[in-house]
């Protein structure tokens, strides 16, 4: 096998693990369960069940020990089985991770992927030529590293990066193991068709209930939320080196998967019902409801609120728009980012129809709102360019709660309803 069938081959194993891994979370859960009643002395139907699906005993008051002692015995084993096969799905994971983004892979890497193969009973011919692919792909990265961007340099790519992400909670559903199907389905179904011609492709409406397709739509988002998380390691990781080529794929895979993640999230709400609220499911990575996502500070030469940049720029712009800012602050700010575009020099824009609020950020979730223009022609280059010379706010949460203060204010006392800015 060449690198690109060995990548293709490695990714089915490690499908076939994360099921084998899943598979047992949801037996050890079962014996847990059953374990805790029978601590307690207590003869629970979850109990009998297991014990009498899995060996076809009875339980009583009289055999609750020794039947105790039989599920921790076996809970053991499970949890042992587990351990092994999650150390072997993260080897496989880097390995993987390795071979697409032209890292090298050690001799005990290599050595992994020959045992792997002998276990399948990888013909002698086709083993060997895939064991020289590998130590070919090794010696071309290697010629490579000349050429390469030193990952101080990429930390800069990082800072288009790492922005907040939404937290994906668990959905419970007691179908779990059948919809597993239809998730890695759906996966497969967006890898290899044009996102606008899988919308056609999926009837579950027509075979799911509202709670399934929840669960099937969830999963699917941790899964290419998982992905975008693995490219973002990548760049934080110094002891790598890429090249330029390299890097752009990385840069290209990322707005892919920032598309497919934005259409299963569109999925998702297009199942909820009239009642709920997207942001009861998936919910901003804050300790409570009411703490915002991202912190907002802004750019200014004055010490005086109103006379920061931001609030200078809302004079210069049209009532028409003032909702329609406020409401796209308030959405990044509770961690919503559809409408985020990355912009040259590390900054980001929100973009809704015409409007523009440029942010660079400071560190970790906090932000300098740089301004805020309404972008007339395909050509601002002069709006941006006055943006990025704008210093970058002070994180000072005073100054902030002020300016906050008195935009609001200035936006309720002067909006009015328009239909475009």
């Amino acid at each position: 096998m060449n690198i690109k069938e060995t990548i293709y081959w490695l990714t089915q194993i490690l499908a076939e693990s994360d099921r084998r891994i899943f598979n047992w979370e949801l037996q050890i859960e079962d014996y847990n369960l059953a374990i805790e009643d029978l601590e307690k002395r207590k003869i629970s139907s979850n109990a009998k069940k297991l014990l009498y699906e899995k060996y076809r005993l009875d339980l009583t008051k009289y055999n609750c020990d020794i039947r105790l002692k039989t599920l921790k015995n076996d809970r053991f084993i499970l949890l042992q089985a587990k351990k092994h096969e999650t150390k072997k799905y993260h080897t496989i994971k880097d390995i993987i991770k390795k071979l697409k983004y032209n890292q090298p892979i050690s001799n005990e890497e290599i050595e992994y992927i020959k045992d792997l193969l002998i276990r399948q009973n990888m013909p002698d011919e086709k083993l060997i030529k895939t064991i020289e692919y590998l130590k070919i792909y090794n010696e071309k990265v290697d010629k490579n590293v000349k050429n390469s961007l030193n990952s101080e340099d990429l930390f800069l790519i990082l800072n288009l990066l790492n922005l907040g992400y939404e937290k994906i909670p668990e959905i419970n559903n007691i179908n779990a193991i059948k919809l597993n199907d239809a998730v890695n389905k759906m996966i497969s179904l967006m890898e290899s068709n044009p996102l606008e011609t899988v919308q056609e492709c999926l009837n579950y409406d027509d075979f799911y209930s509202e709670k399934d397709l929840k669960y099937i739509y969830s999963k699917v988002l941790i899964h290419y939320q998982n992905e975008i998380f693995e490219l973002i390691s990548i760049l934080k990781t110094k002891e790598f080196y890429f090249n330029t080529e390299i890097l752009k794929e990385i840069k290209d895979n990322y707005k892919e998967l920032i598309q497919k993640y934005i259409f299963v999230r569109n999925c998702f709400n297009n199942v909820r019902s009239e009642s709920e609220k997207y942001q009861e499911v998936i919910e901003p990575l804050n300790e409570t409801e009411e703490e915002p996502k991202n912190n907002y500070y802004y750019s200014s030469n004055s010490l005086e609120p109103e006379k920061c940049y931001f609030i200078k720029d809302l004079f210069s712009i049209r009532e028409q728009a003032y909702s329609q800012i406020l409401n796209m602050l308030n959405r990044f700010q509770n961690g919503d980012c559809t409408q985020v575009k990355f912009l040259e020099y590390g900054f980001i824009e929100l973009k809704d129809d015409q409007i523009r609020i440029v942010l660079k950020q400071i560190k970790d979730n906090n932000y300098s709102v740089m301004g805020v223009f309404i972008k007339k022609a395909n050509n601002s280059y002069n709006d941006y360019n006055n943006m990025y010379n704008r210093p970058v706010a002070v994180i000072d949460d005073e100054y902030s709660k002020m300016v906050e203060e008195c935009y609001k204010n200035y936006i309720q006392e002067n909006a009015r309803k328009g239909s475009r800015a």
